[in-house]
């Protein structure tokens, strides 16, 4: 076989791969902005296109299992993902600001202080990778992938590589009828079970390694920044909190002072429940574990938050 032949025959696979790569990147494409199903950010969809509030929480599983938008009031929710921290939450909430579905009146971010250390910025990073479907339509979210290194910019030329591993269930659940719902109102309690003893005693030990490195990661107060400029755009009053623990690392505080400094300089709420006495949750019986309530817990905690906001309005 001549070099001309084998040049011809390699240009001709190269463009079969990238014609096949961006055929099947449209039909993911046209998949993914159809679901509203609890996978592939299905529920970020189903917000988008089929719900409205006026008080809108965000966060990871420390909102999701642990306020409850019922008692809060009929126009509450909670937009929440389990490890899914302050990156990703910065990008989903530019998300709705880019669709025009920011809550009327209020946005409470819960903002772990643990995501204020360096020792936690690559897993920040790492976490917006489950939104690679917008890198090409929200600056936000790419700005966090870009900062991941060139080879991710490369990678992302592929249509496909955008929907990750999830892809795959775009075309299979659908087939087997698989569509899990995120709960309306987007919470889910942690059951009382015997084990909520046990759990709660193995995260003691867990959750108090220590942190090594205390610097502080700078894109957070960045982003506190760009979410308080898009609040302020639409009029939406922006509440920062930090959910409580049974018991408290001793790092939490060094994070605290210094979040609870810069909110004050931007004018930005904060909340710190990590802090506050909360009547019941001394009680071992309204933990699931060493950061989150059980359902019992969560009730607690959330007429308790509702007070405190309440008194801020």
């Amino acid at each position: 076989m001549t070099i001309k032949k084998i040049t011809y025959r390699s240009i001709l696979f190269i463009g079969l791969l990238i014609l096949t790569d961006q055929i099947v990147g449209v039909v993911l494409d046209k998949k993914y902005q159809a679901n509203t199903c609890f996978y592939s950010n299905g529920e970020v969809n189903d917000y988008i296109q089929n719900k409205q509030c006026d008080t809108l929480f965000v966060g990871s599983s420390r909102v999701l299992h642990m306020i409850d938008p019922s008692i809060l009031g009929p126009k509450s929710m909670n937009l929440a993902k389990q490890k899914k921290h302050n990156h990703y939450q910065t990008s989903i909430v530019d998300i709705l600001a880019q669709n025009n579905k920011l809550p009327r009146k209020l946005l409470v971010l819960n903002l772990e202080g643990l995501d204020l250390f360096m020792e936690n910025a690559p897993s920040l990073i790492d976490q917006v990778n489950s939104l690679r479907y917008y890198y090409s339509s929200n600056d936000i979210v790419k700005s966090f992938i870009n900062k991941q290194g060139w080879n991710e910019r490369f990678k992302l030329l592929s249509r496909t590589y955008r929907h990750n591993s999830a892809g795959l269930q775009l075309f299979t659940n659908p087939i087997e009828n698989v569509c899990p719902e995120y709960p309306q109102k987007g919470y889910i309690p942690l059951i009382p079970t015997p084990q909520d003893s046990l759990r709660l005693a193995k995260s003691l030990t867990d959750d108090f390694k220590p942190i090594n490195n205390q610097r502080f990661n700078h894109l957070i107060f960045d982003n506190i920044i760009h979410l308080k400029s898009l609040c302020d755009k639409k009029a939406i009053q922006l509440i920062i909190i930090d959910a409580p623990y049974y018991k408290n690392h001793p790092s939490f505080k060094k994070a605290s002072i210094a979040l609870q400094k810069f909110c004050k300089k931007v004018d930005v709420k904060f909340i710190d429940f990590k802090y506050e006495q909360i009547p019941g949750l001394e009680n071992k019986s309204n933990w699931y574990d060493n950061m989150h309530t059980n359902e019992s817990g969560s009730k607690i905690y959330t007429r308790f938050l509702k007070s405190k906001i309440s008194a801020i309005n």
